[in-house]
């Protein structure tokens, strides 16, 4: 595992796509449970990087950060979870809530970048959590987020206020009735 991580940290840290890109994609391919097993350490490695990164590496360091709990997979754990316990089971041990907001601390912080690579990249990672958080009814989560880019919405102008306002879209749009609900409904009205 730990061989496993510095070859992740070597490829981020090179800032070169040819690296970044294949680090990603051996992400993505690793199976649930394995990356639940990295996030911890992963996680770590993330924050560092990130802080001593150029704008291509802290993009690259969002986007490993993304599939450390890939959309694909939190919908098919949340489809089967009953509270966010249920969750950290599946997605990353340990503290979900600490997990979570760890995340959402990391793609708000990204948010607030000067490079737009990032942003752009920490809008897609706050869009998956929230449409999760959507999904499992977790709605008090999405309410604290949004209230968070009110407060950066307030302090920034130009490209940032116009990346921070689609992230807040992206998130508002998450509001509303989760899954289990609509087909439920769905169900009630036949």
């Amino acid at each position: 595992m730990t061989e496993q991580l510095d070859g992740f940290r070597d490829a981020l840290a090179s800032g070169d796509p040819d690296e970044v890109n294949p680090a990603i994609e051996e992400l993505k391919e690793m199976e649930a449970e394995e990356r639940a097993e990295l996030f911890d350490d992963a996680f770590e490695m993330c924050l560092e990087l990130y802080e001593e990164g150029n704008g291509y590496q802290r993009q690259s360091v969002v986007r490993f950060a993304r599939e450390l709990a890939p959309r694909r997979r939190l919908f098919e754990v949340v489809e089967q979870a009953d509270s966010e316990a249920e969750v950290s089971d599946h997605l990353m041990p340990g503290d979900t809530k600490q997990a979570l907001d760890r995340l959402e601390e990391f793609y708000l912080a990204a948010l607030d970048d000067d490079d737009g690579r990032v942003r752009r990249a920490a809008i897609k990672g706050l869009k998956n959590l929230t449409v999760t958080y959507q999904m499992a009814g977790f709605e008090d989560r999405i309410d604290e987020i949004l209230a968070r880019l009110n407060e950066l919405m307030a302090k920034v102008s130009g490209k940032k206020l116009e990346h921070i306002q689609q992230a807040r879209q992206n998130v508002q749009f998450s509001k509303g009735p989760t899954l289990k609900e609509m087909i439920s409904d769905g169900l009630n009205d036949e």
